[in-house]
């Protein structure tokens, strides 16, 4: 697999709560592809650190909270032993570190330090309103790095790749930011999506499947109707259709505001994607 491009991963898994079982595949996934391409592997292991305002009564559940703080940093180091202990037997090289802070200075950090390698992987978000879920947002808006989303896969099959393009300028940096994982696909789907939206020149498959064909990638056109005029679901059923192993699309900000009270192709696929998603913006 031709991934000798890809130097460095990040993944990282935040818990806020002693509650709820968080998923857990974007480790191993992110794990598996550090050891195909032999690159070096950093994990996060964040934590929300939980604080009580100086107001009456305080003192009566500052106990509960130094003991949820407490819970939650002692889970978090487990969790960094088992990701050093997963990546030795795997023979990556790998650092990871607690990150336990309010949950502010927790977006800020990983944000700042998702710029410092070459691909993110965390793990699916389905609930928008959730602090994963901001978090996913943070990263893919802020970080300028590609991000992989995984789903309930904890191995990496990029035989078969399928892209998304428009012609855009999101689409464009999606597909540059994927050519390491593209040079080691057996087949690309490049595929547009016919009567979705006027597109511009340069905007249909064919016009750059050329490109990378001269990089050496397997790439093919595909023109493929809109089903059901859902542009996400389009894609989705070609990518599972296809047994594709990753979707590589670019991450469309151009109205947040309406992204959230309406929806999206980018929001649709934040909230339900079976296969890993790459997304850059």
């Amino acid at each position: 697999m031709a991934l000798d491009q890809l130097k460095s991963v990040l993944t990282y898994r935040f818990s806020h709560d002693n509650v709820r079982e968080q998923p857990a595949n974007a480790g191993p996934w992110a794990t598996a592809l550090a050891a195909q391409a032999g690159a070096h592997l950093s994990v996060v292991i964040a934590t929300q650190l939980h604080s009580v305002s100086n107001v009456m009564g305080a003192s009566l559940v500052s106990g509960v909270v130094s003991g949820e703080n407490r819970k939650l940093a002692e889970a978090a180091e487990a969790r960094v032993a088992a990701a050093c202990a997963a990546a030795t037997a795997a023979g990556v090289e790998c650092n990871a570190r607690v990150l336990h802070k309010s949950y502010p200075e927790v977006r800020a950090n990983l944000t700042s330090c998702s710029r410092l390698f070459d691909v993110v992987v965390a793990d699916a978000a389905p609930e928008a309103s959730s602090m994963q879920r901001e978090l996913l947002v943070d990263i893919l808006f802020q970080a300028a790095r590609p991000l992989v989303i995984v789903p309930a896969v904890t191995t990496p099959q990029l035989d078969h790749v399928v892209v998304a393009w428009d012609g855009t300028a999101p689409a464009t940096r999606a597909l540059n930011d994927a050519m390491p994982l593209l040079r080691g696909a057996k087949s690309v789907d490049v595929v547009t999506i016919a009567g979705d939206k006027e597109l511009p020149d340069g905007g249909h498959a064919a016009d750059i499947v050329p490109h990378l064909v001269r990089h050496g990638i397997p790439a093919t056109a595909r023109e493929i109707a809109l089903n059901r005029g859902d542009a996400a679901q389009t894609l989705i059923h070609h990518a599972v259709s296809t047994n594709a192993g990753l979707l590589v699309m670019g991450a469309y900000a151009h109205s947040r505001f309406r992204q959230m009270v309406f929806g999206g192709v980018t929001s649709a696929l934040l909230k339900d994607c079976p296969v890993p998603l790459l997304m850059s913006h």
